[in-house]
Formats: structure tokens, C-alpha cells, sequence
């Protein structure tokens, strides 16, 4: 059966090894290594290749945009290799996997084999910057920029966002040291731009989507008729049209009032034909006045409930004589709405909300619930309503704050708008997060009543005194227990002491008792034997008989000492297990028989003296079969019945005939030894055996509850 498995094994790895030697064979292509990084970049890693083709494209001093008749991919060069543009090259390597950027080529070898001047960088428009094949790709396009920022987490570069009617990608922009400006000069312009397309990128960000990289700001133009600072743009249609077609209209403008303004970047205006359109601003605008008159200018969108505008810049206008200008929510028509107003009842008892609601004034009488977070984007002001929950914004005044604490009763007036996701065609049903109730003017706010003197705080203030009394309590308890658990240690270790003393007086009891019972008496027997023989000296056959029992006994008494010595250095009383206990003990005594044990015998359940009987009446049956039997196989089992240790002991070996089996008058002592042992718990031996036809010992012991002294 082993070589059986051996063989498999051998044949196992004979067809393993080349498949593994084809997984390792080089990549020729960049092809296949792009293959290899986007099917599994695991697998890839550390894999070789060698490859030849064109630098085609520089993006730092050791990376280079790497060519083939197969596909591209950026190149890492190790320190040294210095090519340029245009270089045909000869390169080995292997990808890496280095823990600060994804799976990469680098290069080993690198030789010049040849040069050319063609140009590499492809005129692109921004909507076929598509999927994997743009991976690595140079490109010149254009397009208009909708957002510029300096990117918060790695201030080394500025991130554009490129818009080209319904496409947009990001733009990636590396400092130089020249640019502070830079976006700035760039937001709402639109630019023509080189740059390689790449889907990871440097530093913090780890961007899984196509972006192009521009390592050097020079690359990027200005073009002579994109100044129109976002604001020039055609009006919004806003005739009913599918959802794709409002996003297709691109970047427009309308005209409108503000009627209300949250979050810091969300206006919501209404135009002279009473239609409401939200308008999320872009970063850095600063919010209008509420009741301005201004021009919005963004990229249409919606949220099938009506048209929005995202990324939107604003341009005040100057308001039309005669206008009065309101100043608070409270003075504006069509008439305000109750709480109950902002829901439909259901058939069913459930409720949803109102589409009527937005943009109309809600007239509120609550209990302020709870405060805005501090720091927190978008955290409300709640008042409660009955059973209703109602979420304010209070960021156009936030002084307010003060006069509203927890429990106070306030009514208040505020514009009801809704939090909605925009329509995409991954989000074909874009969802109402939420509500809010947003205050124009501190006037909109009245504190009708002060909270009661028991409030939350106060409760909160008395709890916490109440646990400070109960955590004083409960120190003092836990060193009272640390001192009872200390004292307790201190009387168990005594405990220790004296049991351990008296199980060492036990054991020396029981060793001299062991000794006088076996050594001692064998001893006398082998004195007498000797003597006979000296006086039976004139008789050699007789003389002889008396001196083989001697020598029988010397041997007896060597081998019950060795075993007196092996009991004081044995572990296995220490055992949990009966049968390993077993087994530590017989193993020693086996030579090449096999033992079996099968002891259903808790160790619990006997004592130390049973047990160290039981080992040393195992121990000497064993080694009968053993030595005198000629076992191959010794089998003990057990269990206990009626509070009474029944063990048998049985072998393959060559059997007596207990009628005729040598005693003590003859030298051996082991059965006689273990019936001695046996009666001391006024148990039986019972020895079942024939020539031929092996042994088998039943040994029946009493348990007592304790040791015996």
C-alpha cells in the first residue's frame, strides 16, 4: 500500500512539472501580458517576459507607455536604464506586486535596438475613451471643464473633471511646483489636453475606473473660443423627454428666484413660470440670498420627478423694479402646509410622501428631539411632531440653536425639499432618500415655550451619579473579592503543603511496604537457598537445584527493584485517560508484540492506590506473555460493574498448563505476586490457558473510596 502511494505521488508531480514550467514560460506579448494582469493578477505575479517593441509615451523618469503590434502597457525601467521616446527596445522582466501600487511590468534588461519619430499620441473624442483597450493608450481630447480641484489626499496633483456633451472623465494632473493656479485657470475653460490613459493610478487613491494622466501641465491648452466661465449656455428644455435625452442636453442655464438654499451647495429656484429646479453647485460657490434673482448654469439632469442641474456655477441679476424682495418663507404664497400635508394616507394604513410638498412652506409645532452633530454634513434639526419626526435645516441660521434646547416647544416655518438621487442608466429608478424642512431667516422661528426643568440632560446628570455611587460600590467589592481571593490562595497553598507532605509519607509507606513485601522476602528466600545448598555441598545435583532457585530469585529481586525505580520516575499516574496511562506503562515491556487496549474505565472513578496497582498487575501479566508466551498480540480490556474493576488481559501466545505451572518453590514469583496484590482489595485471579492456545488473565478488583493508608 505505501509503495502504491509513493508511486501516485511520483506520478503526480512527473505530469505536474510541466505545466508549472508552462505557467512560468515567459510572456511574448503584450497581449498576453495584459491577458495575464486582467484575467488573474494573482497568478501573474512574478511571472517573466520578453518582449520587443516601442517606447511610445513618457510619463515619469522610469515609466514608459511600452508598444507592441499586440497592445501597450506602462513599463516600470529599473535605476539606470535610460531610454527615450521613439527607442525600439529589447526587454526582459517580470510583473511584480508591490504594496504601493497594483500589479506592474518592470523591467530587467533593457537594450536599444533601434529609433523611430512616428507620432504616437491619437486624436480621441472623450466619449470613445471606453474599456480596456484605452488602458495605457496616449491621446490628445478636448472637452469643457465642468469641476477643478487639488486633490485633498495627494496635494501633488489637481483632478479635472472633462465633460464633452454626455461624456465626462477624470483628469489626473501632476504639481510641477508651477501650478497653484491651476484650477483656477482651468474650471469652466474649455481645454485640449495630451495625455495616457490609465486605470490604476499613483498614490493614496486607488481609482478602479479609466482616467487620463497628465504629468506635465503644459500639456494642457486653453482653447481661444472655451472662455465662457460656464455661465454661456442654451436654456433648459423643459418639455417632457426621456430621461437619457435630459441628460443628452448637456450643460444649460436657467433663469429663476431662489427660494431656498441647504447644505451649502444646493439651491432651489423658481422660474417666472412657476417651475422649481434644484441646482447642485459646484465647490467653492457661494450661496445666493434667499429671493435673489440669478442665472444657473449646469449640466442638466433629473430625477424623474423634474429637472436638475449638477456641477451649476451662478450669475446674479439685477431684480426687475417694482419686485418686492421677500425675506422670510413666511410671506410667500401659495398658502402653508400642515405636517400631515407632507404625507398620503394609504388604503393599506401606510404612508408616503406628498410630491405636491416640494418647494412649499410647512408651518411646524413640535418639541425639538435633537441637535445637529457638530462637524457633521447634513445633520438636521428634529422636532417632533405628534407621531411624526420632522428634520430641519438650520444652516442659513444657525444662531437659532440657542433658543431651541432639548424639549423646548418652537414653531417654526421652512421649505420643503426633497433628497433624491439623479437618473442613470445604471440607476433607471433613482430613489427619495429623504425630507427636509429648511429655514430661510431666524424670523421663521419662535420659541414657544421653554422645557420643563426635568430634561433629558438633568435625568442623564442624576444616572450618572447614581452609577458613579454604584461603580464606587463596585470597586470596593472587587478588592474586597481581590482580598478574599488572595486570603483563599494563601489557605490553599497551605492545603497544598500539607496534602503534598502527607502523599510523600503515603509514598514512602507504600515504597517500604513494596519493598519488605517483594524485595525483602525474596531476599530471605534466596538466603535460605543458598545455605541449603552449602550444606547439601556433598551432593552436586541437589547442591545445584537449591543455588538455580537462588539465581531465580536474584533475578526476581532485580527485576521487582527495577520496577520499584520506574514507579517513582512514571508519569502515566498523572494521565486523564486510563488507557494512555495503559499504554505508557506496558510500552516499555512490548519489545515487537502489539498491544490493544480497551478500557471503558473513567480515571476518576479510582483512586491513586487502585490505579498504581492495576498499572504494576498489568505490567507483570504483559510481561509473562511477552517473555514466557512469546505474544505477538496482548489485548486488555475493562470496565467497571457493581463498584467492582473487572480486567482482562489476553494474548496469541504459546499457553502452559496452569496445573503444572512453575511457583515459588520453583523461583517464579509473578502470579504468585499478582494474586497477593489482588487479595489486598479482596479481589480474584482467574488464569484461562492450554498449550498452544495463548492466555487469558481476568483480574477482579474491589474500589474503594480512598486510598488505603
Amino acid at each position: 500500500m505505501r509503495l502504491r502511494t509513493a508511486i501516485n505521488v511520483l506520478s503526480a508531480v512527473i505530469l505536474a512539472v510541466p505545466a508549472l514550467a508552462a505557467e512560468r514560460k515567459p510572456l511574448a506579448s503584450a497581449a498576453e501580458l495584459n491577458e495575464a494582469l486582467w484575467t488573474n493578477a494573482t497568478e501573474a505575479v512574478r511571472r517573466p517576459f520578453a518582449l520587443r517593441g516601442t517606447l511610445t509615451a513618457r510619463l515619469f523618469s522610469s515609466e514608459f507607455v511600452f508598444e507592441d503590434a499586440t497592445g501597450r502597457f506602462l513599463l516600470h525601467l529599473d535605476p539606470g536604464q535610460n531610454p527615450r521616446v521613439g527607442d525600439i527596445i529589447e526587454i526582459t522582466g517580470h510583473v511584480s506586486d508591490r504594496p504601493d501600487f497594483r500589479t506592474e511590468a518592470w523591467s530587467k534588461t533593457l537594450a536599444v535596438v533601434g529609433h523611430t519619430n512616428a507620432t504616437v499620441f491619437a486624436e480621441r473624442p472623450l466619449a470613445s475613451l471606453r474599456g480596456r483597450d484605452c488602458q495605457a493608450l496616449p491621446v490628445t481630447t478636448s472637452g469643457f471643464v465642468e469641476e477643478a480641484f487639488r486633490d485633498e489626499v495627494d496635494p501633488g496633483w489637481f483632478i479635472l473633471i472633462l465633460r464633452d456633451g454626455t461624456a465626462s472623465i477624470p483628469v489626473s494632473v501632476h504639481d510641477d511646483g508651477s501650478c497653484d493656479d491651476l484650477a483656477t485657470r482651468l474650471f469652466s475653460r474649455r481645454i485640449r489636453l495630451s495625455g495616457v490613459c490609465l486605470y490604476n493610478i499613483k498614490g493614496e487613491r486607488r481609482y478602479t475606473g479609466l482616467r487620463i494622466l497628465v504629468c506635465n501641465p503644459k500639456d494642457i491648452l486653453v482653447e481661444p473660443d472655451g472662455e465662457d466661465h460656464g455661465i454661456a449656455a442654451p436654456p433648459v428644455d423643459f418639455t417632457p423627454q426621456a430621461p437619457a435625452d435630459v441628460v443628452a442636453q448637456g450643460r444649460r442655464s436657467v433663469r429663476g428666484t431662489v427660494l431656498t438654499a441647504w447644505r451649502g451647495t444646493r439651491v432651489l429656484l423658481k422660474t417666472d413660470d412657476n417651475t422649481l429646479l434644484r441646482a447642485d453647485l459646484v465647490r467653492g460657490e457661494k450661496l445666493p440670498s434667499v429671493g435673489a434673482s440669478v442665472e444657473a448654469t449646469g449640466n442638466a439632469e433629473t430625477d424623474l420627478l423634474r429637472i436638475n442641474l449638477s456641477q451649476a456655477r451662478l450669475r446674479l441679476l439685477p431684480r426687475p423694479s417694482g419686485d418686492a424682495q421677500p425675506t422670510s418663507a413666511g410671506t410667500r404664497t401659495p398658502p402653508a402646509l400642515s405636517p400631515a400635508d407632507l404625507f398620503l394616507q394609504k388604503p393599506d394604513g401606510s404612508r408616503s410622501l406628498n410630491g405636491q410638498a416640494y418647494g412649499r412652506i410647512v408651518r411646524v409645532c413640535g418639541q425639538v428631539a435633537s441637535h445637529p452633530q457638530p462637524g457633521v454634513a447634513g445633520a438636521t434639526l428634529d422636532i417632533r411632531c405628534g407621531d411624526t419626526l420632522l428634520p430641519v435645516d438650520v444652516g442659513n441660521c444657525p444662531d437659532m440653536l440657542a433658543d431651541a434646547p432639548l424639549g423646548a416647544t418652537v414653531e417654526l416655518s421652512g421649505v420643503c425639499v426633497f433628497e433624491t438621487e439623479n437618473w442613470r442608466p445604471g440607476n433607471p429608478f433613482p430613489r427619495i432618500t429623504g425630507f427636509v424642512l429648511v429655514l430661510n431667516d431666524a424670523r421663521d422661528f419662535r420659541l414657544a415655550q421653554h422645557p420643563s426643568w426635568w430634561t433629558v440632560r438633568r435625568l442623564v446628570s442624576v444616572l450618572g451619579l447614581l452609577l458613579a455611587v454604584l461603580a464606587v460600590a463596585g470597586v470596593w467589592v472587587v478588592l474586597l473579592r481581590r482580598t478574599l481571593a488572595q486570603r483563599g490562595r494563601e489557605l490553599e497553598a497551605e492545603v497544598i503543603a500539607r496534602v503534598g507532605s502527607d502523599f510523600k509519607a503515603h509514598e514512602r509507606t507504600r515504597l517500604a511496604v513494596e519493598l519488605h513485601d517483594a524485595i525483602s522476602q525474596n531476599l530471605t528466600g534466596v538466603a535460605l537457598e543458598l545455605q541449603t545448598a552449602g550444606r547439601r555441598a556433598q551432593e552436586p545435583a541437589a547442591m545445584r537445584e537449591h543455588l538455580v532457585r537462588a539465581e531465580r530469585s536474584l533475578a526476581a529481586c532485580r527485576e521487582e527493584l527495577k520496577n520499584c525505580i520506574w514507579d517513582l520516575r512514571n508519569s502515566a499516574l498523572d494521565e486523564a485517560d486510563l488507557n494512555e496511562a495503559v499504554r505508557r506503562t506496558l510500552e516499555p515491556h512490548l519489545g515487537d508484540a502489539t498491544l490493544v487496549t480497551r478500557l471503558a474505565v473513567p480515571r476518576e472513578r479510582l483512586t491513586e492506590h487502585t490505579t498504581h496497582a492495576l498499572l504494576r498487575i498489568l505490567r507483570e501479566l504483559t510481561t509473562n506473555a511477552v517473555r514466557h508466551g512469546k505474544a505477538r498480540t496482548v489485548r486488555v480490556a475493562g470496565c467497571v460493574e457493581n463498584g467492582r474493576l473487572l480486567i482482562s488481559v489476553r494474548d496469541d501466545g504459546c499457553g502452559f498448563d496452569p496445573s503444572t505451572a512453575p511457583g515459588f518453590e520453583s523461583g517464579h514469583f509473578g502470579l504468585e505476586g499478582i494474586r497477593e496484590r489482588v487479595e489486598t482489595f479482596e479481589g480474584e485471579l482467574t488464569v484461562e490457558s492450554a498449550p498452544g492456545a495463548g492466555t487469558r488473565a481476568t483480574v477482579t478488583l474491589n474500589m474503594p473510596n480512598e486510598e488505603p493508608a
